[in-house]
C-alpha cells in the first residue's frame, strides 16, 4: 500500500512486523476496528508501543493492509476460477465455490475486509468493481453493452446490476454460514444458488403480465419522482395514548437514529443523543442501560418498518395475498429501493450494527428470512416458482436486495468523494432506478440466461 514504511531487512525486524500483523488480525477479528487499540495489539504481541511505529504509521495502515490482502487474494481466486470455464451455470458455480473456499480459509481477513467499508470505502469499492467487471466479461462478453452471437445487446446498467447482484448473493450466504455459523457453505447450497442465479426462480408456466397499477407503482417507486409512494412512519411522537415516558423513549430513539446515521455508532455519544432529544443526559439511563442497548432496539424497529413499508408498497401496487409471487418479488424490490432512498441513513445503522453487535445484526436478517421462506414455500406449492431450497433462496434474494441497496443507493454519494482513479464513473442516473429494477427483475425471474436473452423489458407490456 502507498505510504507504508520501508520493510525491515533484518530477520528480527521481519519477524516482529509479521507478529504485529498476525496479532492485529486476530484482535480486529475479535473486537472490530473501533474497539481495537494500538496499545492492545502491542500488549498481546509483547512489544513496546514505540515498536509498533517502527513498522506502521498507525492503526488505519495495519487494518487497511490486512483488508488489502483479502481483496487481492479474492480477486485472484475469482479470476482463476473463471479461467477456461464455459457455460453460465458452470461459471457461476466455479465463482461461488472459489469465493467460499477463499473466504472460509481467510475468515478473519474477510471480516476485516467487510468492516473496511466503514473505515475507507475506497478499498471495498475498488475490489467489488474489479470482481464485477470480471464477472461481466465472462457472463456477457468483453466490451460494454454487448454480447455477440444471436443474443440482444445487454445494457451496461443491466450488466453491472446483475454482476453486483451475484456478489450480493455470495456475500450474504458467506455471512450466514462462514461468519455467523462459523462453518463452510454446504456444497448443496452452492449448487442451489448457482442454479437460481443461472436460471432464475420462475416456473416454466409464465407469470401473467403485470397490471398497469403495478407498473405505475414500480415506475414511481424506482424513478423517485418526488412523491413518497411508500411512507415510513418512523417514531410517531403524537400517537394517541402515549404516556410521557413512552413519548420520551421515542424521542431518544429518534435522536439516536439521527445521530448514528449521521455520525456512526462509535463517534456518536450519549450526550449527542440526549442533546438532540432535548432531555437531560440522566434521562437516557432511565430508558436504556447504554448506547448498545438503544442500537439493538433501533435495529429491531428498522426491521419492522422495512417489512411494513414493503407491505404498503404491495398494497399500493394492487397486489393482495393471492398475488403471483413473481410479481411480489419485483414490486417488493422496487419498494425496498424506494424506502432506502428516502431513509438511507437508517440502513447505514443496520450495516454498521454487523460490526457492533453481531447477534442483533444476525437477528435482523434471520427475522426477514423466516417470513420470506414461508412465502416462497407457498409459491412453490402453487407452481409459480421452481422447487429450490426455500431458506437458501430467501438468503440469496436478501443478498440481491442488500447489495443493490448499498451499491445503487448508499454508495453513489460517498463514492464520488472516495472514487479511485481506476474506477469508472457511476453509470446510474441518480434519480432513476428503473433500469436497475428491470435488470434485477430479469435476473430474479429468469437468471443470467434470461438477462442474456433480453428478458429485461419490464415496462414493455402491461395487462
Amino acid at each position: 500500500m502507498n505510504g507504508m514504511k520501508q520493510l525491515p531487512t533484518r530477520r528480527d525486524g521481519v519477524e516482529t512486523r509479521a507478529r504485529l500483523l498476525r496479532i492485529a488480525r486476530e484482535t480486529f477479528e475479535e473486537k472490530g476496528y473501533h474497539r481495537t487499540s494500538i496499545a492492545e495489539i502491542c500488549r498481546r504481541a509483547s512489544v513496546a508501543n514505540g515498536t509498533f511505529y517502527r513498522y506502521f504509521d498507525g492503526k488505519d495502515e495495519v487494518f487497511l493492509h490486512l483488508a488489502e490482502q483479502l481483496a487481492e487474494g479474492l480477486e485472484l481466486a475469482v479470476s482463476e476460477a473463471l479461467r477456461g470455464v464455459s457455460g453460465t451455470y458452470d461459471r457461476i458455480h466455479r465463482t461461488l465455490a472459489a469465493f467460499y473456499d477463499y473466504v472460509g480459509r481467510h475468515r478473519a481477513l474477510y471480516q476485516i475486509f467487510r468492516e473496511a467499508e466503514f473505515v475507507r470505502l475506497e478499498l471495498p469499492l475498488r475490489t467489488y468493481h474489479r470482481v464485477a467487471r470480471r464477472l461481466e466479461e465472462h457472463l456477457f462478453g468483453a466490451g460494454g453493452g454487448s454480447h455477440g452471437g444471436s443474443h440482444p445487446v445487454v445494457p451496461d446498467i443491466a450488466r453491472s446490476a446483475v454482476s453486483f447482484a451475484l456478489i450480493g448473493c455470495a456475500s450474504m450466504l458467506a455471512a450466514k454460514y462462514i461468519i455467523w455459523e462459523e462453518r463452510p457453505v454446504p456444497a448443496e447450497v452452492i449448487d442451489s444458488v448457482a442454479d437460481f442465479l443461472a436460471y432464475g426462480l420462475s416456473a416454466e408456466t409464465p407469470a401473467p403480465p403485470l397490471s398497469r397499477q403495478a407498473l405505475d407503482f414500480i415506475g414511481a417507486a424506482a424513478g423517485l419522482n418526488g412523491a413518497a409512494v411508500v411512507v415510513d412512519d418512523g417514531f410517531d411522537l403524537r400517537a394517541a395514548g402515549l404516556t410521557e415516558g413512552q413519548r420520551t423513549r421515542r424521542k431518544l430513539l429518534q435522536a439516536a437514529e439521527d445521530c448514528f446515521a449521521e455520525m456512526g455508532f462509535f463517534k456518536a455519544q450519549i450526550a449527542d443523543i440526549t442533546r438532540r432529544a432535548g432531555v437531560a443526559q440522566g434521562t437516557f439511563y432511565v430508558h436504556f442501560p447504554g448506547k448498545i442497548d438503544i442500537l439493538r432496539e433501533l435495529v429491531q424497529d428498522i426491521n419492522r418498518r422495512l417489512r411494513s413499508a414493503i407491505r404498503r408498497g404491495l398494497a399500493e401496487a394492487g397486489l393482495g395475498a393471492d398475488a403471483d409471487r413473481r410479481h411480489v418479488e419485483i414490486v417488493g424490490l422496487a419498494s425496498f429501493l424506494h424506502w432506502l432512498r428516502r431513509r438511507e441513513g437508517i440502513y447505514r445503522i443496520v450495516r454498521e450494527a454487523e460490526f457492533v453487535d453481531e447477534e442483533v445484526a444476525r437477528w435482523y436478517y434471520e427475522r426477514l428470512s423466516v417470513g420470506y421462506t414461508a412465502w416462497l414455500r407457498t409459491a412453490m406449492i402453487a407452481g409459480q416458482i421452481r422447487p429450490l431450497p426455500e431458506q437458501t433462496l430467501a438468503y440469496a434474494l436478501l443478498g440481491i436486495g442488500h447489495i443493490s441497496g448499498v451499491r445503487w443507493v448508499l454508495w453513489p454519494s460517498e463514492e464520488a468523494a472516495q472514487r479511485p482513479a481506476d474506477l469508472p464513473p457511476a453509470n446510474l442516473p441518480p434519480a432513476d432506478l428503473r433500469p436497475t429494477v428491470e435488470a434485477l427483475a430479469a435476473l430474479i425471474l429468469h437468471g443470467v440466461e434470461g438477462v442474456r436473452a433480453g428478458a429485461f423489458r419490464l415496462f414493455d407490456d402491461a395487462a
